[in-house]
């Protein structure tokens, strides 16, 4: 199987191409956006670190910041507190999927900064039946829900805090390489989910509708800013920092402080959809000088998740759900049907991120 002499990637990743030295175009795009991004840093740095101090005799909150528990947007909240000085309003969006590693480290951070937590729990009725919706379907998006409603979820506090700075821990260091579309698709694309909830559940499900909040929000001129792609940041320096300070605990792979995208990651998507997402995630790193191709390559030989741990999260999900083993494993086992056989918004998602970029795109990896 051919791989990207520059990444780890591999021709599982849907549209990827070698060239005469094997080097990708997923990797050359990749270059292409570091070179182009850390040309304008200083310069949107400073433009943030201006609009900052204007606020800051004005308003109790400067900006919002959206704490998942991650890595990047735990960093990013200790950078604009620590280095910016930056008075944020941070909200984290509960969808009943924290794990308890997540949970000491958003409590860890925001105590030992003297940070007021805004939590947003949702309704986990609603959560549930959109996520066995998505199970039933057989598309790969089964991470969908959580996204939009944890971006929805910071949009909404803006708009009712009057907040139109959103500083997004999300950085070209380690995801610039987008995860595909093809398996990650539009959290803006309600017209999709709303077609799966129709065909696969008997309730009424009504998630937010991004599309027309991420819109609104343009209109608001609601500025998203990634600090982190202004400074050399690093992975493992971060875990260092936040480790020190805070007592961070790091996890396995990026995402998983959620229990349901570590399963989904870590065993659906390698074994249904044959598509190993570290391969994304350490071609990142490799790209950006943090880790060796070598080292990258070695990990990849490693299984995700270990035999046991697919059991424990398979047994915990279908617990959460309600559902059996069986049902879990037949949703999973289904044949897979193409996008199109539900109706979407993608050529016109496509057409707009093509235009104005990817302010309405929240594939992980992207825009929040």
């Amino acid at each position: 199987m051919p791989i990207c002499s520059a990444s780890v990637l591999n021709e599982t990743y849907p549209g990827i191409k070698f060239d005469s030295n094997n080097v990708s175009n997923i990797a050359k795009q990749y270059l292409h956006d570091l070179s182009r991004i850390k040309s304008s840093s200083q310069k949107n740095q400073l433009r943030l670190q201006e609009k900052l101090k204007s606020l800051r005799s004005r308003r109790s909150y400067d900006c919002i910041i959206g704490l998942s528990g991650g890595l990047d947007s735990s960093y990013m909240l200790h950078y604009a507190v620590t280095e910016l000085g930056a008075r944020p309003f941070v909200i984290h969006i509960d969808a009943g999927w924290n794990s308890e590693i997540s949970v000491s480290n958003i409590r860890s951070l925001c105590d030992s900064l003297s940070i007021d937590l805004y939590t947003v729990v949702y309704d986990w009725e609603i959560v549930r039946e959109a996520q066995l919706a998505l199970l039933r379907s057989g598309l790969p998006y089964l991470d969908m829900v959580q996204d939009i409603i944890f971006a929805a979820g910071v949009l909404k506090a803006a708009s009712d805090y009057k907040i139109n700075i959103i500083l997004n821990g999300g950085n070209i260091a380690c995801e610039g390489v987008m995860r595909p579309a093809e398996l990650f698709h539009w959290g803006s694309d309600f017209v999709l989910y709303n077609d799966i909830f129709r065909k696969h559940s008997s309730n009424h499900i009504k998630l937010p509708n991004l599309f027309l909040a991420k819109s609104l929000a343009f209109f608001r001129n609601v500025k998203t800013y990634r600090p982190l792609n202004s400074i050399d940041y690093s992975k493992n320096l971060a875990i260092q920092a936040l480790s020190t300070k805070y007592n961070y605990i790091p996890y396995k792979y990026k995402h998983y402080e959620s229990r349901f995208t570590k399963l989904f990651e870590g065993y659906i998507l390698p074994t249904r959809f044959g598509f190993d997402v570290r391969s994304v995630d350490l071609s990142s790193l490799v790209l950006s000088g943090q880790l060796s191709r070598d080292n990258a390559l070695a990990m990849l030989k490693e299984p995700p998740l270990t035999h046991e741990e697919v059991k424990r999260e398979i047994d915990f999900v279908c617990h959460k759900l309600s559902i059996s083993t069986n049902q879990f494993l037949a949703y999973i086992q289904q044949s897979i049907p193409p996008v199109a056989s539900y109706k979407n918004l993608s050529s016109l998602l496509q057409f707009i991120n093509h235009r104005i970029g990817p302010y309405l795109d929240i594939r992980k990896g992207g825009a929040v």
